[in-house]
């Protein structure tokens, strides 16, 4: 009997942890130029990965149900 609740008590853990590791976010870096002598292509740029990143949260839910969260630096 000890080995059963012992069994029990493991599973319910791995349970527990799986479902704290699928509500942790993904921190995402993203360097961009908007200002300088490549702002002229790195603002459109910059906006496009912005919205590419969004879209993975918004549409296909994140990864592996993980959402991301962007910090954007120039």
């Amino acid at each position: 009997m000890h080995a059963r609740s012992m069994l029990l008590s493991a599973a319910a853990a791995v349970i527990v942890a799986g479902a704290a590791s699928a509500q942790q976010r993904i921190p995402v870096g993203h360097l961009m130029d908007n200002s300088g002598p490549t702002s002229d292509v790195g603002v459109p740029f910059g906006q496009g990965v912005a919205d590419a990143l969004a879209w993975v949260n918004r549409v296909r839910n994140g990864v592996a149900g993980r959402q991301l969260v962007v910090s954007g630096f120039d």
